[in-house]
């Protein structure tokens, strides 16, 4: 797998996503998929995950929404067992 190889050459696997429906470049995001998405990362070996900030619900300055959402994916993360290093950008 590419994390075998990765993690082989003592290199870490990283993946983007965004806590909307969109990422920034138009692309499916992880709202209302977090857990999916994080036992996906998980199985796929993934260190770090940044999640962005555009096409969020509430836009990007509601801070209820904001921090509601960042943990469902920070939540979703932690129960996978996995060590993930978790980065969102609001």
């Amino acid at each position: 797998s590419l994390a075998e190889f990765l993690h082989g050459r003592g290199l870490s696997l990283g993946i983007y996503t965004d806590r909307g429906s969109r990422t920034c470049a138009g692309r499916p995001g992880s709202l209302h998929h977090e857990m999916l998405d994080a036992e996906t990362f998980a199985a796929w070996g993934v260190d770090f995950v940044k999640e962005d900030n555009c096409n969020a619900l509430g836009g990007p300055n509601n801070r209820s929404t904001l921090f509601r959402q960042f943990g469902a994916m920070r939540d979703a993360l932690n129960r996978t067992g996995r060590p993930m290093f978790f980065s969102v950008c609001g």
